[in-house]
């Protein structure tokens, strides 16, 4: 009886767990999109009126 509830509690713990690793990448994904639009238009407010546009490559570094 007792392995079952050992079990039991497992589970929930990594349930509980995998729930807020969940929350925490939604929460980043959803507030991340607002800061690289807000990038974005900055990067092309500084861009000098004589020169034809690049957009910014993005940063692959590790």
């Amino acid at each position: 009886m007792r392995n079952k509830k050992s079990t039991q509690l497992t589970k929930l713990i990594l349930l509980v767990s995998f729930i807020i690793l969940f929350g925490r990448l939604l929460y980043a994904g959803i507030a991340a999109i607002p800061y690289h639009q807000e990038r974005n238009q900055s990067d092309q407010i500084e861009q000098p009126v004589g020169q034809e546009y690049i957009p910014p490559q993005p940063d692959l570094t590790p």
